[in-house]
């Protein structure tokens, strides 16, 4: 009697009966768990359901796989260390930045460096080192081409820091850098190999770096390129000239260990003090640079990037998530199909606890096989997304391997995505009322409350499906505006390579270098199909030369610290023609406009009306800093006044909104008087690049084998290369978004088809009242759209916030992109949810009214 009172009735009691004969459940000690027991039955389950088990491992598989994938992405980027016998933590100091700085004008002056060095202790070692960008290295003694390679110069300390042994040899000494000492130079592996073979006698053997000669003193292990992937490293005094003045020297980055028990704070605030006292002994140099950071030393490499690398991760937890939602619906849906079963378990003395934990473990097992396929795909997809990223030039210590660290994320990720998806169903199948169950099977209170969570959970899948969905398309359209661009000419056409010419390869004054360009454009002239030749620090538009503090004669200028600045070229008179860039006013270059005669330049009309506003530029006079290294130092004396004698289109008609006018002022001036020894050579005309490219080096090393052009291609390749990293990056944004929009429609679609069934009979009655086909699929639909209403402008408000902050750090906060994204979200998102309501309401309205109404 007591059971059948529990049980709701003596049909109640008969019906479980039925159920118990039917079904092979054991009810003995039903109280008591045991997990292989529950495991067994869960897994029995699970291939009882295979189809909808199925769909959810699939679709938790692709959110864990790209949640994995970016983890390891961030964990081998963001968190990745240096690798060598360091003890402590790398660090970079710099100087604090300041409005409108940049990071080579937060380098730290090698005098400043030795006083830092000299009188800190704070810390255990400190170096300092200068990039050298593309080189040409030549093994003297071989008949091998001569090769590009990128290297840098450095204080004697620089291996002391990292405490990475040599392969072979030894590293740099003081005595290396004293006066009269023979150049020295270390290699890495890969240069061992390519230039010496793999010689066991290569320490003592000669190396020239364009054209200068160095002594090899070792050889560094396999896969060392500190800083970043350099393949050479000699050291350099950085002595200060007296005649140029203590602030012509080098700029550093400096780095170092800092001693035990110290921190960062602790060593910022030291040298604060120190450059508080270099300001007032040294106020032409160091006036205002009194702040300086000490931060970890791979933050000089991530950068903006480090946030970015945040919010990809961030985005493909909400993959997961999306991907629990529909797991969570999955077993709403097998939950309630077995609520009767779960009710008897109960009537038998099963616990609360035990079913909760029943429910726990049927998810258990999904994500457990979504891991493991998540954890395969992850692996397959790193080495995809690696070999990407690895192809551009990044730091030498990043990877993206599945390590330790990843694995404790995939055991967080798997905990995560079992709770993520079976809390909520696990605590209502646990607090259902055995009463109102087995008195009436049929739809109820139980069946009404899962139908509010599966619409909430269809509302948060829609949701976050348009935010990353329109993160997607707003920066897809930030990276169209950046890399479809309008431009004087056509880049592909131009073929451009950077020559090294310093004095090591004879290029000991500017009258060789002079005679040089001369002779190497009447060398290309000649090759078939060139029609121009020119000369300058850069292209104009994938590299604008370099950033020049100036002065204009007559005005005041009360802190030399705040001079501003601008783009500057040195080129040849062809280059404007090459360019395409239209005489406004004035006159263009000629050669006559060299050292012997007046100073001249031209602006670009940017230039012009920034700085001249209400003025003729003609025949005013411009100071131009001398040091091409930069930084907020201006030396007064002895600084070349160029007076302007003409004014051009800019190389780059379009500005985008976020892009400062002052970004595109450019100053111009004769290569003839003022050359560099890194110059890029341009060529333009009909034919075929590669025969070009050969030709450019065959000249070369016909004028100068000691050298070799370096960075060789065509300006749409270098444009191509500047973009391709944020192209990467950004791309992945679109696959988070697809994989989003396909997991809700999933979610949707069976929601709806599970809404469906459960109102089967409720259609078959208004159908044999009357009711029309289109009537059922109004019905069904109807119930759909409010988590449409609902979810769309919700996710479309928080992808337009969490796009700001994209754009923020790529560096185009205040571009506009109009009502294109959100419209084309909602147009998506409203078009896919549409077709994944209508397919089972299409099903429902073809529904028999008599096998609808049928009592099974």
């Amino acid at each position: 009697m007591l059971i059948t009172r529990r049980l709701g009735g003596t049909g109640a009691f008969w019906r479980v009966c039925c159920i118990v004969k039917s079904r092979s459940y054991s009810i003995t000690s039903p109280h008591r768990m045991n997990f292989t027991r529950d495991f067994s039955y869960s897994l029995r389950l699970f291939f009882k359901n295979f189809g909808s088990s199925a769909l959810s491992v699939l679709v938790l598989t692709l959110g864990i796989g790209i949640s994995i994938a970016m983890f390891a992405l961030v964990n081998g980027i963001k968190w990745s260390q240096v690798d060598g016998g360091m003890r402590g933590e790398l660090v970079i100091v710099r100087w604090q930045p300041q409005q409108g700085s940049t990071l080579r004008n937060r380098s730290i002056n090698a005098a400043d460096f030795r006083e830092f060095k000299k009188h800190s202790e704070s810390f255990a070692s400190l170096a300092g080192f200068g990039f050298h960008y593309e080189s040409s290295l030549r093994n003297p003694n071989s008949d091998m081409y001569t090769q590009e390679f990128r290297g840098i110069r450095s204080t004697y300390e620089f291996f002391d820091v990292i405490k990475t042994k040599p392969l072979m040899g030894r590293t740099f000494l003081e005595e290396d850098v004293a006066e009269g000492a023979q150049p020295v130079m270390v290699i890495s592996y890969r240069v061992w190999q390519e230039l010496y073979s793999g010689a066991d006698d290569v320490i003592g053997q000669l190396i020239e770096i364009s054209g200068r000669a160095h002594r090899i003193i070792g050889v560094m292990p396999q896969g060392f390129g500190f800083p970043l992937n350099e393949t050479f490293w000699f050291p350099e005094a950085f002595p200060i000239v007296p005649e140029k003045g203590r602030g012509a020297v080098w700029k550093l980055l400096v780095y170092g260990i800092l001693n035990e028990g110290v921190t960062a704070e602790e060593a910022t605030a030291e040298l604060n003090t120190i450059a508080a006292r270099l300001a007032q002994d040294f106020p032409d140099t160091n006036e205002n640079l009194t702040s300086l950071e000490v931060s970890s030393f791979n933050d000089l490499f991530t950068g903006n990037l480090g946030t970015l690398l945040w919010v990809l991760l961030g985005c493909s937890i909400l993959v997961v998530l999306i991907a629990s939602a529909n797991v969570s619906n999955m077993i709403i849906a097998r939950t309630l199909k077995r609520t009767f079963e779960l009710t008897l378990r109960n009537s038998f003395g099963a616990s609360r606890k035990h079913i909760f934990y029943q429910v726990i473990l049927d998810a258990f097992i999904i994500a457990l096989f979504g891991t493991i396929g998540g954890t395969i795909l992850a692996g397959w997809g790193s080495r995809i997304i690696w070999a990407e990223i690895s192809a551009n030039r990044v730091p030498y210590w990043w990877h993206m391997d599945i390590n330790w660290q990843v694995s404790n994320f995939v055991v967080c990720i798997l905990v995560f995505a079992t709770l993520a998806s079976s809390l909520i169903p696990a605590l209502r199948a646990a607090r259902t009322d055995t009463y109102s169950v087995l008195k009436d099977d049929s739809r109820t209170s139980t069946g009404v409350f899962a139908g509010k969570i599966t619409a909430s959970l269809v509302t948060l899948q829609i949701a976050l499906s348009a935010l990353l969905l329109m993160v997607a398309m707003i920066v897809l359209t930030i990276q169209y505006r950046l890399t479809n661009r309008e431009y004087t000419i056509e880049p592909h056409t131009i073929l451009a390579a950077n020559l090294p010419l310093n004095w090591g390869a004879g290029f000991t004054n500017d009258e060789i270098v002079d005679r040089f360009t001369d002779n190497y454009k009447i060398r290309l002239e000649k090759l078939p199909g060139v029609e121009e030749v020119a000369f300058g620090l850069g292209d104009g538009i994938s590299r604008t030369g370099l950033t020049q503090n100036f002065k204009i004669v007559g005005r005041d200028y009360a802190d030399k610290q705040e001079l501003p600045t601008t783009g500057f070229n040195t080129v040849s008179p062809e280059y404007f023609e090459m360019m395409n860039l239209k005489l406004l006013s004035g006159r263009l270059f000629n050669q006559l406009d060299n050292r012997e005669n007046q100073l001249v330049c031209i602006v670009n009309k940017t230039f012009a009306d920034l700085y001249f506003e209400g003025e003729n530029p003609l025949g005013q006079q411009i100071q131009i800093q001398k040091s091409p290294f930069g930084g907020a130092y201006f030396a007064f004396r002895d600084v070349p006044t160029y007076t302007v004698v003409g004014i051009s289109t800019d190389p780059r008609p379009e500005r985008l909104e976020f892009e400062s006018a002052r970004s595109y002022a450019s100053i111009f001036v004769p290569y003839r008087q003022r050359p560099f020894k890194f110059v890029d050579v341009l060529i333009k005309g009909r034919g075929d690049m590669e025969f070009w490219t050969r030709g450019l080096r065959t000249e070369l090393t016909e004028m100068y084998p000691g050298i070799a052009p370096t960075q060789i291609g065509t300006i749409q390749d270098r444009l191509d290369q500047q973009f391709r990293f944020n192209e990467f990056f950004l791309s992945l944004f679109s696959v988070f978004g697809a994989s989003a929009l396909l997991m809700a429609s999933v979610g949707l679609y069976a929601v709806m088809s599970f809404q469906s069934s459960q109102r089967k009979r409720e259609n078959g009655i208004r159908m044999a009242l009357g009711a029309s086909k289109l009537d059922v699929i109004r019905s069904v639909v109807r119930r759909g759209w409010l988590q449409l209403v609902v979810g769309l402008p919700l996710g479309i408000g928080m992808g337009q916030y969490l796009s700001t902050v994209i754009k923020e750090n790529m560096g185009s906060a205040g571009m506009a992109t109009g009502l294109g994204p959100p419209a084309l979200v909602l147009f998506t998102v409203g078009a896919v949810a549409l077709i994944a309501m209508l397919v089972p309401a299409l099903i429902a309205s073809m529904s028999s009214p008599v096998k609808s109404l049928r009592v099974d």
